[in-house]
């Protein structure tokens, strides 16, 4: 029985107290290792945010289609205005200058708060009709013009 608490005592010392130790980084740029040309994967153009124009609908005021963009611009920017998963649709009552309807579900109050004032305070938005629920959302939000045609 000795032997063993020998050995379990001897390997428990044995190892050497080293310290890490880190070089310098090189001095000299790293070459290609190909003669291809580069491909990019992302445009090297700054992209303002994430949506792209879509063409107006014919039966949509110019108006009513900037403010849109402008809440969608304002959602998409701000994830914490609706945070997810927030279920939230925007509805800009058509001929109405600057009504907007919010609809959809946020998990609680100072959610729902926060997006009132953020549409509330956007430039355009006249009124708030705020029918917005708080419990468990689901889905996508959209946003929706007066006539009845959704954008994702």
């Amino acid at each position: 029985m000795a032997l063993p608490l020998a050995f379990t005592f001897g390997c428990a010392h044995n190892r050497p107290q080293t310290e890490a130790i880190y070089s310098p980084l090189p001095a000299t740029l790293l070459t290609p290792t190909s003669s291809r040309p580069e491909e990019r994967v992302y445009s090297e153009t700054p992209v303002e945010g994430i949506i792209t124009p879509a063409t107006l609908p014919p039966s949509v005021a110019v108006s009513e289609w900037r403010l849109g963009e402008e809440i969608r611009g304002a959602l998409m920017a701000d994830r914490d205005i609706a945070p997810s998963p927030s279920n939230v649709a925007a509805e800009i009552c058509k001929g109405s200058s600057g009504q907007v309807i919010l609809r959809g579900q946020v998990l609680n109050t100072s959610d729902r708060q926060r997006l009132h004032e953020s549409i509330a305070n956007l430039p355009g938005v006249n009124q708030v009709d705020d029918q917005v629920t708080v419990g468990s959302p689901g889905g996508s939000g959209t946003i929706h013009f007066g006539n009845g045609a959704a954008q994702p």
